[in-house]
């Protein structure tokens, strides 16, 4: 696992995210094998929840805001009862499965004491102490970090997250002067282990930076991710076409 330095943040940035690409289309010489990879008919995803109508309604409202935040085309979220169906009209099959591709996460943000190579054999990232969730985040954005050249997400957590997440520090500070071993505060996004922190200071601003491996693309997507909040179910898909 690739760890990186935790810090406080004292930066932010605009960061502009670019529309979806425009469609393929191929030609030929012989104008009987003119193709076109997007056709007439929408493609249309559809999940199934493992919650109820209200549930799985919230889910349709957060995943409508998902799509609106990467895709400049045309498209409908609906939900019924258990059921959300997505048409994305204008879009070929491979635009839509990359627009798709982590709209069904549930997204959940967890910081956690340790990081990865703390569980046990046979035990799960739950394991490990829990130190806040996106819940007490109140805003994430992605920005390019001229310091170290390389993008991150900035989050900028709530009061009740900055308490936390200011006992959890200073914790993991303290041991690394007791012990000479630096303390650890892991990132999970569901059961994905982001990063692991090393903290080498107390953050008392409620202000931190997930930092290591992003490029444009995954900075936002993951700022988006937590800005709209996990889902309240659990999604399957059923079918696309």
């Amino acid at each position: 696992m690739k760890k990186s330095s935790l810090f406080g943040a004292g930066l932010a940035a605009l960061v502009l995210v670019s529309g979806c690409k425009a469609r393929d289309i191929e030609l030929s010489s012989d104008l009987s094998d003119i193709s076109e990879t997007n056709t007439d008919k929408a493609f249309t995803a559809a999940y199934s929840s493992d919650g109820g109508a209200e549930g799985t309604a919230a889910a349709a409202d957060i995943i409508e805001k998902r799509l609106k935040a990467v895709c400049d085309g045309d498209f409908t979220v609906s939900a019924d009862g258990s059921s959300i169906t997505i048409e994305l009209p204008d879009k070929t099959d491979s635009e839509a499965e990359e627009l798709l591709k982590d709209i069904d996460k549930t997204a959940l943000l967890t910081f956690r004491m340790g990081w990865s190579g703390d569980i046990p054999e046979g035990g799960s990232y739950e394991d490990l102490e829990l130190v806040l969730t996106g819940a007490e985040v109140d805003n994430a954005a992605a920005f390019y970090n001229s310091v170290d050249y390389q993008f991150a997400v900035e989050l900028k957590l709530d009061e009740k997250g900055a308490e936390a997440f200011k006992a959890a520090t200073r914790a993991a500070f303290d041991k690394s002067l007791d012990n000479g071993e630096y303390g650890y505060i892991s990132i999970w996004l569901d059961s994905e282990e982001i990063c692991a922190p090393m903290v080498s200071s107390v953050i008392e601003n409620g202000m931190c930076v997930i930092s290591g491996g992003f490029d444009t693309d995954s900075a936002v997507r993951l700022a988006d991710l937590i800005n709209f909040g996990a889902l309240p179910v659990n999604l399957t898909r059923s079918y696309a076409e």
